[in-house]
């Protein structure tokens, strides 16, 4: 935030510096240049205000897969539609039929995270239920996402790439990023 307001204001106060010795048409240019870029830095200031306190969430969705030979559950999770996530705390539970507790390992692809995330857990290949709590501390603030999921609901596949080629430029999927690809096996 603080970066924002510095070159909005610098840039402004360099445009109207500007008008100093300035002559004829620059004048007035240079003064509208100023109001843009001011009214430009309230703008990022207002958007930057608003995602710092978007909540940390899980998505709705969880799929299931393999890799080497392992079989996995995996759950996406996504602070403020993007910030950055510095080691964040996974638990993740599993119970059977039988109601007893299984603690699981959350594999995580890195310990800083940005954008949505995902994180795999041993499939334990039974009837039951995870239950998954992410909690992180960031921007000053701790933040907790809490999430149910019954075995038989998580779906084959993955989750759909978090990003997508939009007019050949990458673009984040803010709609789309807890949807699930179906299995191509």
């Amino acid at each position: 935030m603080a970066r924002i307001l510095v070159l909005g204001v610098g840039g402004g106060a360099a445009a109207l510096l500007g008008t100093i010795p300035a002559e004829g048409l620059v004048d007035p240019l240079l003064l509208a240049t100023a109001a843009g870029v001011s009214a430009l830095t309230g703008l990022a200031a207002r958007e930057r205000r608003r995602i710092d306190v978007l909540p940390l969430v899980l998505a709705e969705n969880a799929v299931r897969g393999s890799s080497v030979g392992r079989q996995f559950c995996a759950f996406r999770a996504w602070l403020g539609r993007g910030r950055v996530v510095r080691s964040p705390a996974v638990e993740v539970c599993f119970y059977g039929e039988d109601g007893l507790e299984q603690k699981l390992e959350a594999v995580l692809p890195t310990e800083i995270l940005c954008g949505p995330w995902t994180f795999l857990v041993p499939d334990p290949g039974t009837a039951g239920r995870f239950t998954v709590r992410v909690s992180v501390r960031e921007g000053g603030r701790d933040w907790e996402a809490l999430g149910e999921w019954d075995r038989a609901h998580i779906e084959l596949g993955r989750f759909a790439p978090p990003v997508s080629k939009v007019g050949g430029r990458l673009q984040w999927s803010r709609d789309t990023w807890n949807e699930v690809e179906e299995s191509q096996r």
